[in-house]
């Protein structure tokens, strides 16, 4: 935070519009499940608050950048800006939309159920008591999980070897309407 004040001290003088720091960790600036979380959080919370969304995309790893382009580009209305010292602030169109084709879970997610995940106060459903975690990324990707068992899509779980994908793909499975059908863990990388 020491780091960032100057600069936050020299952009508060630059123009009357109230400007607002918020520090996050990550455990890495290239998690493309962190940053999302994160920065989905931060959109909700100030579009909840009635702000105008607009994102600075120069600042930031590709990782960052190509996360606030996904999230602007689908879950909110934002503008995008660019900054160099040689140019300046633009303002930059993104020169594609993403198409519902490709979003069929965003799309078929109500507004309602977006809000709890953003929350982590999605469904409670007693297939994920054995997930158990205090991690905050862990209690997203659980509460993404839950809401991905309310839906007939295919899902892909990957990871590490003993990280507890077949628990996150069992527990889907228990809280979908499959769960009286047999549960088939298919290990791709056997």
């Amino acid at each position: 935070e020491d780091q960032v004040k100057p600069y936050l001290t020299w952009l508060k003088k630059q123009t009357a519009t109230p400007i607002h720091a918020q520090a996050i960790s990550l455990s890495s600036p290239v998690n493309f499940g962190e940053i999302y979380v994160q920065a989905n959080q931060q959109l909700a919370r100030l579009q909840a608050l009635g702000c105008e969304l607009s994102i600075l995309l120069s600042p930031g790893t590709p990782a960052m950048q190509a996360v606030w382009i996904l999230l602007g580009k689908t879950r909110y209305a934002c503008q995008f800006y660019q900054s160099s010292l040689e140019q300046g602030v633009q303002q930059v169109e993104i020169p594609f939309e993403l198409s519902a084709e490709y979003l069929p879970a965003a799309q078929n997610i109500g507004s309602a159920k977006i809000s709890r995940l953003v929350e982590g106060n999605a469904p409670i459903n007693a297939a994920f008591d054995n997930i158990v975690t205090r991690n905050p990324w862990m209690q997203a990707l659980k509460a993404q999980a839950q809401i991905l068992a309310e839906r007939e899509v295919p899902v892909l779980i990957y990871g590490e070897t003993g990280t507890g994908k077949e628990l996150f793909a069992r527990a889907i499975h228990n809280a979908s309407q499959r769960a009286n059908k047999a549960f088939v863990p298919v290990n791709c990388g056997a």
